[in-house]
Protein backbone atom coordinates (compact mmCIF):
# COMPACT_ATOMS: atom_id res chain seq x y z
CA UNK A 1 0.00 0.00 0.00
CA UNK A 2 1.39 3.11 -1.30
CA UNK A 3 2.76 5.49 2.02
CA UNK A 4 2.93 9.35 1.92
CA UNK A 5 5.48 10.99 3.32
CA UNK A 6 4.84 14.11 4.82
CA UNK A 7 6.50 17.62 6.36
CA UNK A 8 6.75 17.09 9.98
CA UNK A 9 5.65 20.34 12.37
CA UNK A 10 9.01 19.99 14.08
CA UNK A 11 8.86 23.30 16.08
CA UNK A 12 4.91 25.35 17.51
CA UNK A 13 6.12 27.80 14.74
CA UNK A 14 7.06 25.91 11.73
CA UNK A 15 4.64 26.08 9.10
CA UNK A 16 6.98 25.47 5.85
CA UNK A 17 10.20 24.35 5.14
CA UNK A 18 12.59 23.63 1.78
CA UNK A 19 13.77 20.59 0.13
CA UNK A 20 18.04 20.95 0.26
CA UNK A 21 19.41 17.36 -0.60
CA UNK A 22 17.27 14.11 -0.82
CA UNK A 23 19.54 11.54 0.89
CA UNK A 24 17.33 8.33 -1.26
CA UNK A 25 16.47 8.22 -5.00
CA UNK A 26 13.44 6.67 -6.82
CA UNK A 27 14.22 2.93 -6.69
CA UNK A 28 15.83 2.91 -3.33
CA UNK A 29 14.63 0.83 -0.78
CA UNK A 30 13.60 2.71 2.76
CA UNK A 31 13.23 1.35 5.97
CA UNK A 32 11.21 2.94 8.42
CA UNK A 33 13.09 5.70 10.73
CA UNK A 34 15.91 6.14 7.47
CA UNK A 35 16.74 10.04 6.92
CA UNK A 36 15.42 10.06 3.25
CA UNK A 37 15.68 14.74 2.80
CA UNK A 38 17.36 17.46 4.12
CA UNK A 39 15.06 20.06 4.51
CA UNK A 40 15.30 23.91 6.05
CA UNK A 41 13.87 26.68 7.66
CA UNK A 42 14.72 30.32 8.10
CA UNK A 43 16.46 28.74 11.44
CA UNK A 44 17.44 25.19 11.01
CA UNK A 45 18.69 22.05 9.09
CA UNK A 46 16.82 19.23 9.76
CA UNK A 47 16.40 15.44 8.47
CA UNK A 48 13.47 14.13 7.46
CA UNK A 49 12.72 10.25 8.69
CA UNK A 50 10.62 7.42 7.28
CA UNK A 51 7.49 7.06 8.86
CA UNK A 52 7.15 2.84 7.46
CA UNK A 53 9.03 1.12 5.14
CA UNK A 54 8.97 0.15 1.20
CA UNK A 55 10.37 1.21 -2.31
CA UNK A 56 10.49 5.42 -3.13
CA UNK A 57 8.21 5.53 -5.54
CA UNK A 58 8.47 9.10 -6.46
CA UNK A 59 9.23 12.08 -4.99
CA UNK A 60 6.74 15.37 -4.89
CA UNK A 61 9.04 18.06 -3.77
CA UNK A 62 12.15 18.65 -6.19
CA UNK A 63 15.45 20.15 -4.76
CA UNK A 64 14.93 23.53 -3.68
CA UNK A 65 10.90 22.86 -3.65
CA UNK A 66 9.00 24.12 -0.47
CA UNK A 67 6.13 22.44 1.17
CA UNK A 68 3.52 23.29 3.79
CA UNK A 69 3.39 21.27 7.06
CA UNK A 70 2.25 17.95 7.03
CA UNK A 71 2.19 18.18 2.82
CA UNK A 72 3.51 14.83 0.91
CA UNK A 73 7.24 15.25 0.10
CA UNK A 74 7.41 11.90 -1.13
CA UNK A 75 5.81 8.60 -1.95
CA UNK A 76 7.04 5.12 -0.50
CA UNK A 77 5.26 1.73 -2.16
CA UNK A 78 5.30 -1.64 -3.17
CA UNK A 79 7.46 -2.41 -6.51
CA UNK A 80 4.95 -4.11 -7.63
CA UNK A 81 2.69 -1.39 -6.93
CA UNK A 82 0.96 0.50 -9.83
CA UNK A 83 1.15 4.07 -10.91
CA UNK A 84 -2.70 4.58 -10.30
CA UNK A 85 -1.83 3.53 -6.58
CA UNK A 86 0.68 6.22 -6.63
CA UNK A 87 -1.47 8.93 -7.61
CA UNK A 88 -4.31 7.76 -5.79
CA UNK A 89 -2.25 7.82 -2.56
CA UNK A 90 -0.87 11.33 -3.40
CA UNK A 91 -4.89 12.20 -4.90
CA UNK A 92 -5.77 13.70 -7.65
CA UNK A 93 -4.13 17.22 -8.18
CA UNK A 94 -0.98 16.44 -5.89
CA UNK A 95 1.97 17.72 -7.47
CA UNK A 96 4.87 15.58 -8.21
CA UNK A 97 8.38 15.46 -10.05
CA UNK A 98 8.33 12.90 -12.77
CA UNK A 99 9.29 8.73 -11.42
CA UNK A 100 11.28 6.48 -13.20
CA UNK A 101 8.89 4.73 -14.90
CA UNK A 102 9.24 5.64 -18.84
CA UNK A 103 5.70 6.50 -19.97
CA UNK A 104 4.27 6.73 -23.81
CA UNK A 105 4.65 10.20 -25.15
CA UNK A 106 0.83 11.68 -25.66
CA UNK A 107 2.48 15.91 -26.12
CA UNK A 108 5.90 16.31 -26.18
CA UNK A 109 7.85 18.88 -24.39
CA UNK A 110 8.95 22.11 -25.69
CA UNK A 111 12.35 24.49 -24.13
CA UNK A 112 10.55 27.30 -25.62
CA UNK A 113 7.58 27.03 -23.99
CA UNK A 114 7.04 30.48 -22.26
CA UNK A 115 4.71 29.66 -19.82
CA UNK A 116 6.67 27.09 -16.91
CA UNK A 117 4.00 24.13 -16.61
CA UNK A 118 2.86 23.25 -12.50
CA UNK A 119 4.47 20.24 -10.99
CA UNK A 120 0.54 19.18 -11.17
CA UNK A 121 1.18 19.68 -15.19
CA UNK A 122 4.28 17.74 -15.38
CA UNK A 123 2.87 14.81 -13.89
CA UNK A 124 0.11 14.72 -17.07
CA UNK A 125 2.72 15.52 -19.30
CA UNK A 126 4.49 12.54 -21.30
CA UNK A 127 7.79 13.52 -21.33
CA UNK A 128 9.99 10.96 -23.10
CA UNK A 129 12.78 10.52 -20.99
CA UNK A 130 15.46 7.44 -20.23
CA UNK A 131 15.16 5.73 -16.30
CA UNK A 132 18.39 7.81 -15.20
CA UNK A 133 17.36 10.83 -16.36
CA UNK A 134 14.27 10.56 -14.58
CA UNK A 135 15.97 9.59 -11.43
CA UNK A 136 18.42 12.81 -11.95
CA UNK A 137 15.74 15.18 -12.38
CA UNK A 138 14.07 14.24 -9.11
CA UNK A 139 17.60 14.66 -7.24
CA UNK A 140 18.05 18.03 -8.68
CA UNK A 141 15.15 19.35 -9.30
CA UNK A 142 14.64 19.37 -12.95
CA UNK A 143 11.02 19.83 -14.56
CA UNK A 144 11.69 16.99 -18.00
CA UNK A 145 8.99 19.24 -19.72
CA UNK A 146 11.24 22.22 -20.26
CA UNK A 147 14.67 20.11 -20.79
CA UNK A 148 15.25 19.64 -24.82
CA UNK A 149 16.32 15.62 -25.20
CA UNK A 150 19.63 14.69 -27.43
CA UNK A 151 19.10 11.24 -27.38
CA UNK A 152 17.06 9.09 -30.17
CA UNK A 153 14.30 10.56 -31.06
CA UNK A 154 14.38 13.30 -28.75
CA UNK A 155 14.86 11.08 -25.55
CA UNK A 156 15.78 12.73 -22.52
CA UNK A 157 19.48 11.27 -21.34
CA UNK A 158 21.33 11.88 -18.37
CA UNK A 159 23.45 14.61 -19.85
CA UNK A 160 20.57 16.93 -21.04
CA UNK A 161 19.00 16.88 -17.49
CA UNK A 162 22.51 17.77 -15.91
CA UNK A 163 22.96 20.33 -19.00
CA UNK A 164 19.07 22.02 -17.43
CA UNK A 165 20.37 21.61 -13.87
CA UNK A 166 23.56 23.91 -14.80
CA UNK A 167 21.97 26.73 -16.67
CA UNK A 168 18.81 27.07 -14.41
CA UNK A 169 16.07 25.33 -16.30
CA UNK A 170 14.79 23.82 -13.09
CA UNK A 171 10.94 23.69 -14.46
CA UNK A 172 9.72 27.35 -11.87
CA UNK A 173 11.35 25.47 -9.16
CA UNK A 174 14.27 28.31 -8.47
CA UNK A 175 16.59 26.77 -5.85
CA UNK A 176 16.21 29.36 -3.23
CA UNK A 177 15.80 29.43 0.86
CA UNK A 178 12.23 30.09 1.96
CA UNK A 179 13.74 33.74 3.77
CA UNK A 180 15.29 34.81 0.35
CA UNK A 181 12.02 33.91 -1.12
CA UNK A 182 9.82 36.35 0.73
CA UNK A 183 12.73 39.13 0.66
CA UNK A 184 12.44 38.71 -3.40
CA UNK A 185 8.68 38.86 -2.91
CA UNK A 186 8.62 42.17 -1.27
CA UNK A 187 10.99 43.53 -3.37
CA UNK A 188 9.40 43.13 -6.25
CA UNK A 189 12.58 41.28 -7.64
CA UNK A 190 12.38 37.81 -10.26
CA UNK A 191 14.13 35.28 -9.07
CA UNK A 192 15.38 34.22 -11.91
CA UNK A 193 17.60 37.13 -12.16
CA UNK A 194 19.41 36.35 -9.27
CA UNK A 195 22.69 33.93 -9.48
CA UNK A 196 22.61 31.88 -6.51
CA UNK A 197 25.72 31.46 -4.04
CA UNK A 198 24.27 28.54 -1.48
CA UNK A 199 24.43 25.26 -2.06
CA UNK A 200 24.05 23.81 -5.46
CA UNK A 201 23.62 27.06 -6.49
CA UNK A 202 20.94 28.19 -4.78
CA UNK A 203 19.38 31.43 -3.86
CA UNK A 204 19.53 32.46 -0.04
CA UNK A 205 19.25 35.62 1.96
CA UNK A 206 22.82 37.21 0.92
CA UNK A 207 21.90 36.91 -2.22
CA UNK A 208 18.77 39.00 -2.50
CA UNK A 209 20.40 41.78 0.37
CA UNK A 210 23.06 42.01 -2.10
CA UNK A 211 20.81 43.13 -5.10
CA UNK A 212 18.47 45.00 -2.85
CA UNK A 213 21.85 47.06 -1.44
CA UNK A 214 23.21 47.65 -4.99
CA UNK A 215 19.64 48.96 -6.16
CA UNK A 216 19.66 51.58 -3.73
CA UNK A 217 23.69 52.46 -4.24
CA UNK A 218 23.06 52.71 -8.30
CA UNK A 219 19.29 52.74 -9.15
CA UNK A 220 19.68 55.77 -12.04
CA UNK A 221 16.85 58.69 -11.45
CA UNK A 222 14.03 58.72 -14.44
CA UNK A 223 13.11 61.26 -16.01
CA UNK A 224 9.55 61.93 -14.01
CA UNK A 225 9.51 64.47 -11.24
CA UNK A 226 11.31 63.26 -8.30
CA UNK A 227 9.36 62.86 -4.86
CA UNK A 228 10.60 65.47 -2.61
CA UNK A 229 13.31 63.94 -0.74
CA UNK A 230 14.11 65.04 3.03
CA UNK A 231 17.47 65.98 4.34
CA UNK A 232 19.53 63.69 6.22
CA UNK A 233 22.80 64.81 7.84
CA UNK A 234 25.75 63.66 6.41
CA UNK A 235 26.52 61.38 9.24
CA UNK A 236 23.00 59.93 10.52
CA UNK A 237 22.72 56.48 10.93
CA UNK A 238 20.81 54.68 8.03
CA UNK A 239 17.80 51.62 8.46
CA UNK A 240 19.04 48.94 6.65
CA UNK A 241 17.80 45.37 6.40
CA UNK A 242 16.01 43.67 9.19
CA UNK A 243 15.79 46.92 11.18
CA UNK A 244 19.85 47.03 12.17
CA UNK A 245 20.66 50.92 12.50
CA UNK A 246 23.95 51.11 10.35
CA UNK A 247 26.13 54.05 9.56
CA UNK A 248 27.48 55.26 6.51
CA UNK A 249 30.56 54.14 4.97
CA UNK A 250 33.38 55.62 5.76
CA UNK A 251 35.50 57.71 2.90
CA UNK A 252 38.95 57.13 2.79
CA UNK A 253 38.88 53.85 3.92
CA UNK A 254 39.09 50.19 2.10
CA UNK A 255 37.40 47.68 3.15
CA UNK A 256 39.38 44.30 3.62
CA UNK A 257 36.17 42.36 3.05
CA UNK A 258 32.37 42.55 3.59
CA UNK A 259 30.43 40.38 5.45
CA UNK A 260 26.62 40.07 4.47
CA UNK A 261 24.23 39.86 7.11
CA UNK A 262 22.45 36.25 7.30
CA UNK A 263 19.00 34.89 8.85
CA UNK A 264 20.83 33.98 12.17
CA UNK A 265 22.99 37.31 12.73
CA UNK A 266 19.75 39.14 12.16
CA UNK A 267 17.60 37.42 14.39
CA UNK A 268 20.42 38.18 17.28
CA UNK A 269 20.91 41.48 16.21
CA UNK A 270 17.27 42.22 16.45
CA UNK A 271 16.60 40.23 19.59
CA UNK A 272 19.73 41.83 21.83
CA UNK A 273 18.19 45.26 20.49
CA UNK A 274 14.95 44.76 21.76
CA UNK A 275 16.00 42.72 24.81
CA UNK A 276 18.01 46.43 25.81
CA UNK A 277 15.39 48.77 24.40
CA UNK A 278 12.72 47.16 26.47
CA UNK A 279 14.17 45.87 29.73
CA UNK A 280 15.67 47.69 32.54
CA UNK A 281 19.42 45.55 32.75
CA UNK A 282 21.58 45.74 35.98
CA UNK A 283 24.43 43.47 36.23
CA UNK A 284 26.25 42.38 39.18
CA UNK A 285 28.87 40.56 40.11
CA UNK A 286 30.31 38.14 42.55
CA UNK A 287 34.04 36.05 42.97
CA UNK A 288 33.10 32.47 43.89
CA UNK A 289 35.74 30.07 45.33
CA UNK A 290 36.06 27.43 42.41
CA UNK A 291 38.01 24.82 43.72
CA UNK A 292 35.54 22.19 45.21
CA UNK A 293 34.25 22.81 41.72
CA UNK A 294 37.33 21.71 40.18
CA UNK A 295 38.19 18.83 42.89
CA UNK A 296 33.94 17.85 42.15
CA UNK A 297 34.72 17.82 38.20
CA UNK A 298 37.98 15.89 39.07
CA UNK A 299 36.24 12.83 40.61
CA UNK A 300 33.44 12.88 38.12
CA UNK A 301 35.34 13.06 35.03
CA UNK A 302 37.24 9.54 35.66
CA UNK A 303 33.95 7.57 37.25
CA UNK A 304 31.84 8.81 33.87
CA UNK A 305 34.47 7.20 31.64
CA UNK A 306 34.33 4.32 33.64
CA UNK A 307 30.51 3.92 32.64
CA UNK A 308 30.44 5.25 29.44
CA UNK A 309 28.68 8.40 30.20
CA UNK A 310 29.87 11.85 28.97
CA UNK A 311 32.42 13.71 31.37
CA UNK A 312 30.35 16.31 32.29
CA UNK A 313 31.61 20.20 31.66
CA UNK A 314 31.80 22.75 34.34
CA UNK A 315 29.15 24.31 32.22
CA UNK A 316 26.92 20.93 32.62
CA UNK A 317 27.74 21.00 36.86
CA UNK A 318 27.10 24.76 37.23
CA UNK A 319 23.68 24.45 35.15
CA UNK A 320 22.74 21.70 38.08
CA UNK A 321 23.52 24.04 40.50
CA UNK A 322 21.74 26.77 39.38
CA UNK A 323 18.53 25.25 38.19
CA UNK A 324 18.28 23.73 42.15
CA UNK A 325 18.98 27.06 43.36
CA UNK A 326 16.28 28.63 41.09
CA UNK A 327 13.72 26.82 42.78
CA UNK A 328 14.48 28.85 46.13
CA UNK A 329 14.11 31.97 44.08
CA UNK A 330 11.13 31.79 42.18
CA UNK A 331 11.08 35.28 41.17
CA UNK A 332 14.28 34.77 39.06
CA UNK A 333 12.63 32.09 36.98
CA UNK A 334 9.69 34.61 35.80
CA UNK A 335 9.11 36.82 32.68
CA UNK A 336 6.53 39.88 32.97
CA UNK A 337 3.33 39.05 30.25
CA UNK A 338 0.05 40.48 29.42
CA UNK A 339 -3.10 38.75 31.88
CA UNK A 340 -6.04 37.80 30.89
CA UNK A 341 -7.55 41.64 31.57
CA UNK A 342 -4.72 42.81 29.09
CA UNK A 343 -2.44 44.04 32.01
CA UNK A 344 1.05 43.71 32.57
CA UNK A 345 2.16 40.75 35.45
CA UNK A 346 4.72 38.68 36.52
CA UNK A 347 4.69 34.88 35.93
CA UNK A 348 6.74 32.82 38.26
CA UNK A 349 7.25 29.44 36.34
CA UNK A 350 6.63 25.90 37.83
CA UNK A 351 8.94 24.69 35.18
CA UNK A 352 12.58 25.52 35.57
CA UNK A 353 14.23 25.50 32.31
CA UNK A 354 17.79 26.51 31.23
CA UNK A 355 18.87 27.73 28.38
CA UNK A 356 22.92 27.42 27.57
CA UNK A 357 24.30 29.52 24.85
CA UNK A 358 26.42 27.73 22.28
CA UNK A 359 28.49 29.37 19.97
CA UNK A 360 28.50 28.85 16.32
CA UNK A 361 30.87 29.72 13.77
CA UNK A 362 27.58 32.01 12.19
CA UNK A 363 26.37 33.32 15.40
CA UNK A 364 24.97 31.52 18.50
CA UNK A 365 21.94 29.56 19.65
CA UNK A 366 20.46 28.96 22.87
CA UNK A 367 19.27 25.69 23.15
CA UNK A 368 17.20 24.25 26.65
CA UNK A 369 17.25 21.72 29.05
CA UNK A 370 13.60 21.34 29.97
CA UNK A 371 13.05 20.13 34.00
CA UNK A 372 16.63 20.61 34.52
CA UNK A 373 16.40 20.83 38.37
CA UNK A 374 14.60 17.59 38.62
CA UNK A 375 17.30 15.83 36.25
CA UNK A 376 20.87 13.83 37.60
CA UNK A 377 23.94 15.74 36.83
CA UNK A 378 24.52 12.65 33.91
CA UNK A 379 21.47 13.25 32.12
CA UNK A 380 22.27 17.28 31.96
CA UNK A 381 25.32 16.34 30.89
CA UNK A 382 23.79 13.62 28.17
CA UNK A 383 21.35 16.02 26.74
CA UNK A 384 23.39 19.23 27.10
CA UNK A 385 26.30 17.19 25.04
CA UNK A 386 23.83 16.08 22.10
CA UNK A 387 21.79 19.58 21.97
CA UNK A 388 25.38 21.36 21.14
CA UNK A 389 26.67 18.90 18.96
CA UNK A 390 22.88 19.05 16.74
CA UNK A 391 23.63 22.84 17.20
CA UNK A 392 27.25 22.79 15.37
CA UNK A 393 25.72 20.78 12.89
CA UNK A 394 22.50 22.61 11.53
CA UNK A 395 20.55 19.82 13.21
CA UNK A 396 18.55 21.27 16.22
CA UNK A 397 14.78 21.12 16.55
CA UNK A 398 12.64 24.41 16.42
CA UNK A 399 11.35 22.81 19.56
CA UNK A 400 14.80 22.77 21.44
CA UNK A 401 15.13 26.81 21.43
CA UNK A 402 11.86 27.26 22.89
CA UNK A 403 10.47 27.33 26.83
CA UNK A 404 13.64 28.73 28.37
CA UNK A 405 12.89 30.64 31.61
CA UNK A 406 16.45 31.16 32.74
CA UNK A 407 19.51 31.16 30.42
CA UNK A 408 23.68 30.27 31.25
CA UNK A 409 26.37 31.93 29.11
CA UNK A 410 29.72 30.67 29.74
CA UNK A 411 32.90 32.38 28.49
CA UNK A 412 35.47 30.92 30.64
CA UNK A 413 37.17 28.76 27.74
CA UNK A 414 37.77 32.68 26.02
CA UNK A 415 39.14 33.34 28.91
CA UNK A 416 37.39 36.05 29.58
CA UNK A 417 36.36 36.80 33.25
CA UNK A 418 33.34 39.08 34.27
CA UNK A 419 30.77 40.58 31.52
CA UNK A 420 27.62 41.83 31.09
CA UNK A 421 25.26 39.25 29.70
CA UNK A 422 21.88 40.46 27.62
CA UNK A 423 18.95 39.06 28.89
CA UNK A 424 17.31 36.54 26.65
CA UNK A 425 13.48 38.00 26.76
CA UNK A 426 11.02 37.16 27.86
CA UNK A 427 12.99 35.82 30.84
CA UNK A 428 13.83 37.73 33.61
CA UNK A 429 17.70 36.77 34.34
CA UNK A 430 20.74 35.39 32.62
CA UNK A 431 23.88 34.12 34.60
CA UNK A 432 27.48 34.66 32.86
CA UNK A 433 30.28 32.30 33.83
CA UNK A 434 33.87 33.65 33.31
CA UNK A 435 37.02 31.56 33.60
CA UNK A 436 38.53 29.34 36.37
CA UNK A 437 41.92 30.62 37.23
CA UNK A 438 44.28 30.91 40.16
CA UNK A 439 44.14 34.10 42.11
CA UNK A 440 45.17 35.48 45.31
CA UNK A 441 42.54 35.02 47.89
CA UNK A 442 42.42 35.44 51.76
CA UNK A 443 41.42 32.09 53.24
CA UNK A 444 42.02 32.23 57.06
CA UNK A 445 43.80 35.55 57.30
CA UNK A 446 46.68 34.02 54.84
CA UNK A 447 46.56 34.88 50.90
CA UNK A 448 46.85 31.92 49.60
CA UNK A 449 46.33 31.26 45.91
CA UNK A 450 42.96 29.72 45.28
CA UNK A 451 41.02 28.81 42.00
CA UNK A 452 38.05 31.43 41.37
CA UNK A 453 35.13 32.15 38.92
CA UNK A 454 33.51 34.97 38.17
CA UNK A 455 29.81 35.49 38.37
CA UNK A 456 27.84 38.11 36.47
CA UNK A 457 24.05 38.09 36.81
CA UNK A 458 21.95 40.24 34.89
CA UNK A 459 18.39 40.76 35.56
CA UNK A 460 15.39 42.65 34.22
CA UNK A 461 15.05 45.86 37.28
CA UNK A 462 11.32 45.69 36.25
CA UNK A 463 10.89 42.18 37.56
CA UNK A 464 13.51 41.74 40.04
CA UNK A 465 14.91 44.08 42.75
CA UNK A 466 18.46 44.97 43.71
CA UNK A 467 18.24 42.33 47.42
CA UNK A 468 16.36 39.22 45.69
CA UNK A 469 18.63 39.62 42.99
CA UNK A 470 21.75 39.94 45.15
CA UNK A 471 20.55 37.03 47.24
CA UNK A 472 20.28 34.62 44.30
CA UNK A 473 24.05 35.97 43.05
CA UNK A 474 24.88 34.73 46.70
CA UNK A 475 23.45 31.38 47.01
CA UNK A 476 24.45 30.25 43.66
CA UNK A 477 28.12 31.47 44.92
CA UNK A 478 27.77 29.15 47.82
CA UNK A 479 26.75 25.98 46.32
CA UNK A 480 29.56 26.46 43.97
CA UNK A 481 31.88 26.77 46.81
CA UNK A 482 30.30 23.75 48.52
CA UNK A 483 30.49 21.83 45.43
CA UNK A 484 27.49 19.73 46.07
CA UNK A 485 25.08 18.68 43.19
Amino acid sequence: MATLIKLPQFGVTMTEATVVAWLKSVGDTVERGDAVANIETDKLNQEVMATASGILRRIVVPVGGVAKVMEALAVLGAASEPESAIDAALGVAAPVVPSTKTEPAKAPASASSSTAPTRAEDERAAVRASPLARRLAGELGVNLARVQGSGPGGRIVEEDVRTAAASGQAGGWILASPLARRLAKDAGMDLGSVTGSGPEGRIVERDIQALIAAHEVSAPATTSSPAPVQATPAHAPSIAAGGLVAAPAVAGLTRRETVRIDAMRRIIAERMSASLQTTAQLTMFAEADATALVELRAHLVPAAKVYGHRPPTYTDIIVSIVSRVLRDHPRLNSSLVTGDTGSPEIAEWNEVNIGVAVALDAGLVVPVIRDADRKPLQTISQELGELAEAARAGRLAPDTLQGGTFTITNLGQMEVDGFTPIINPPQAAILGIGRIAKRPTVVDDVVVARSQVTLSLTFDHRIVDGAPGGAFLRDVRRAIEAGKI
